[in-house]
Parts: structure tokens; sequence; C-alpha cells
């Protein structure tokens, strides 16, 4: 679908430029592709994963993308200088991503960092809450004293997640990572980003408005928010409404509701 919507673009742009009378790229039916509903954990999930991640390396790292919904690359390349941790200001500051650069003569691949994002609605400051602020307090306090004893240099600019050897991590190294503990958790189906849908789904579930869930994922429009997690909304729409019991009260004449009785043949307008 991406390489036809590609082709499509490129010939329409030289059918503008009249560099071709017709693009033949138009009779070309893409592909269907079943919409994949989003993965997100349960709680009880989420409960299973904080335990397995005991004594685990990544762990900080994993909980921040839980408690957060940054997309993997976004996660990878963070500086303390990003995270910022005072009571008056608790939050990411996520202005790059990290990339995977594929070497296909020599069949390898290299992490790289890009001072920017994709898109406009990518640069932001995802909030954090308190319980967050604590877990990456108490992880930078040992990373400082890590690097203490190991007589390393440490700043500010210093990798917040570094891998075990205080390199960037690699984004399929922390995949497989992750897969690990999840097995361990009896965890099935699920990914890196199913931590970003439990992150949504975190925050349907307690009220957080949908434009708000949007800003924080990052999100172009909230339209985006709603085509992902409309089967959230569609769930917490039944809460909702749920809410209205007491208006049934009406249409319960014992209760001291009116019920309308029309004449024969009459309808209501």
């Amino acid at each position: 679908i991406k390489i036809r919507n590609i082709i499509h673009a490129s010939l329409q742009l030289a059918v503008d430029r009249r560099i071709l009378q017709y693009n033949p790229c138009k009779g070309v039916v893409a592909p269907y592709e079943k919409e994949k509903k989003a993965r997100a954990l349960s709680k009880d999930e989420q409960a299973a994963l904080i335990k397995a991640l005991e004594d685990e390396y990544y762990k900080p790292m994993i909980e921040m993308y839980l408690g957060t919904g940054l997309r993997m690359g976004e996660g990878i390349p963070l500086l303390w200088s990003d995270i910022k941790l005072d009571a008056s200001q608790r939050y990411i500051d996520v202005n790059k991503k990290a990339i995977i650069i594929h070497d296909y003569a020599t069949h390898s691949a290299t992490t790289q960092i890009q001072d920017f994002c994709k898109k406009d609605s990518s640069i932001r400051k995802v909030v954090i809450t308190n319980g967050l602020a604590e877990i990456l307090k108490e992880h930078k306090a040992k990373m400082m004293e890590q690097a203490e004893k190991q007589g390393k240099e440490w700043s500010e600019d210093s990798l917040a997640f570094p891998n075990t050897v205080g390199n960037i991590v690699n984004s399929r190294n922390l995949q497989n990572t992750l897969k690990r503990i999840y097995k361990k958790a009896g965890i099935t189906d699920a990914t890196l980003h199913s931590l970003r849908h439990s992150y949504a789904s975190n925050c349907f579930s307690v009220g957080v408005d949908i434009k708000a869930i949007s800003e924080q994922l990052g999100h172009k429009t909230v339209k985006t928010t709603y085509n992902i997690y409309v089967h959230l909304l569609e769930d917490k729409k039944i809460t909702e409404i749920d809410k209205l019991n007491e208006i049934d009260r009406l249409f319960q004449p014992e209760a001291g509701g009116k019920v309308i009785q029309f004449p024969t043949g009459q309808k209501a307008v």
C-alpha cells in the first residue's frame, strides 16, 4: 500500500507538471488492509509486567514507556536535559528520534539520532505523573553514582537510558529484551508499541480529555486519536450513558413520571 501511494503521488506530480498525460497508477487498486485493533495490556497484565521487571536492567526505561506513551524512537535518544523532574515542572521534552540505518551491502544496521521529528505535532512536552517522576529521580541518582564509580564523565547531556555498556540502545535488542520479559510475565501477542496503547487506555479509563491524550501522544489531530482508540471510546460511552439511569425514572409512572398517551392515529413530532 505504501509503495502504491508513493508511486501514485510521483506519477501524479509528473502529470501536474505536464511530463505525463495520464497517471497509469490510477488504475491500480490498492490491496485491502484490515485495520488492526490497538493491543493494550489489561490492568492485570500491566501489574504482571511491573512485577517481571524487578532486577531487569531496562526496568526504568520500560516503565517510562508505559507511563508516557512515547514511541520507541522517541524514548531511546532521551538525554537527562530533556527530562524535567521539578515539582513545578514534570515533563519530558520530545524533540528528536532514533532511527535505524540499514547497510544492505554489509548486512549491518546502526542507530542514528535525528535532532528533529517527522511531524511538528511529534515535538511536544509530555507531562508525567509524580510516581513516574520519582522513578526517574531514583534512576538518575543511580546513573550518576555508577558513572562516578566507573570514573566516567556524566552531565545533563548524558543518555537517560543507555545500554549496558553506556551506548545508545539498539531498538532490536530492546524489543527482544521486552519480548523475553513479556514471556516471563505470561503476556502474549504484545510489543513495545503495546505500552503506548496501554498508556492511552489508562488515560481513557480515568476520563482524561481526548484532546489532552492526543497532545500527549503527539498525534497531528484529535481525529487520529479517535480513529485509533474508538473502541475505547465506545466502552467509555456505555459507562457515561449509564449515568443517565436516574433519568429512567421519568418513564416510570409509579415513580412520579408521566407517560404521554397520544390519540389513535396521532404521531409525535
